[in-house]
């Protein structure tokens, strides 16, 4: 003869992960989130088109002002001044 129990329990995910002996893996989630966060302003960061200029012209002395000179003329032709 078998005999079958059913167990209902109320309880929240913290509690079930306790009650199975589980770890709460909370606070290392809530740090590898920051990090990710850090990670994407420091890209954003580098991709800033002060960066890419910087990057781009920086080798040359003075070129990132020969590229303003030239966009600055570029404009003035195009608007006929």
């Amino acid at each position: 003869m078998k005999t079958k129990i059913t167990v209902d329990l109320e309880c929240t995910p913290g509690e079930a992960r306790q009650l199975a002996g589980l770890p709460d893996l909370q606070p290392m989630y809530d740090q590898l989130i920051v990090e990710i966060e850090q990670r994407f302003r420091d890209a954003i960061d580098k991709l800033s088109l002060e960066a890419v200029l910087q990057q781009w012209f920086g080798v040359l002395p003075g070129a990132l002002e020969q590229v303003r000179l030239a966009v600055e003329k570029l404009m003035k032709e195009r608007t006929g001044e």
